[in-house]
């Protein structure tokens, strides 16, 4: 899979836009990356109302803010057209990849709504807040196909917002745990892993141990 795939998927392009262009622009802070998405010449559209297959009108040139890549912000350009439709006159198509009307893509909309449920008061307005993100994003992604990664997202969060909800009732957290954690498995993929269970849990009790703390102490002493 080459640079332009993977960036396709990650837009959730369907025919007929496909990636004709990008670039990105490090002489700026936090750096740019523009994606130009383009629908080959002669494509017919369908209408929004009906659905049916219909020649362009004319076409307007549109920005929509999309997650980043790494650490680039991306911006998403294409040219939409209006379609000429012979039962329902003149009408901007829809694009796949943002809701009709916005300046963000689908992605980028449901990343500030999981935003929005972080920043609830209390647990009954995480719960409200919740509830409507589920609602919007599951109406946002509909039937695509190359976001059914995120509806299995939804389900699962749809299964467990009783647990996430408590994140609003306890102070405690797993954060410590998970910082740990990524420093053992770190110390397994230096040494390729270890000649059976014994010594990996030796390695482990030696990098979670304050060792390095005891042995300052004693030579200040």
């Amino acid at each position: 899979m080459n640079g332009t795939q993977i960036l396709t998927l990650g837009l959730g392009l369907e025919a007929p836009w496909t990636l004709k262009d990008q670039h990105l622009d490090t002489a700026v802070s936090p750096h740019r990356l523009d994606l130009h998405v383009e629908a080959e010449r002669g494509n017919l559209y369908p209408c929004p109302e009906c659905g049916k297959a219909c020649p362009a009108h004319d076409f307007t040139t549109r920005t929509w803010r999309h997650l980043n890549f790494f650490q680039h912000h991306c911006y998403l350009h294409a040219r939409v057209p209006r379609a000429k439709c012979p039962d329902h006159g003149i009408k901007r198509v829809e694009v796949p990849w943002a809701r009709p009307g916005s300046d963000f893509t689908l992605l980028w909309s449901i990343k500030e709504k999981l935003r929005w449920i972080q920043q609830a008061p209390t647990p009954r307005g995480a719960r409200w807040r919740i509830t409507r993100f589920l609602n919007f994003a599951r109406e946002a992604i509909a039937d695509k196909a190359l976001l059914a990664p995120v509806r299995k997202a939804l389900n699962i969060l749809e299964r467990h917002a009783d647990r996430v909800i408590r994140r609003w009732l306890s102070a405690l957290t797993n954060a410590r745990l998970e910082g740990m954690n990524s420093l053992f498995q770190g110390a397994r993929s230096r040494a390729r892993g270890y000649r059976n269970e014994g010594y990996f849990i030796t390695m482990i009790y030696l990098i979670g141990s304050p060792v390095g703390s005891l042995l300052d102490q004693a030579k200040s002493t």
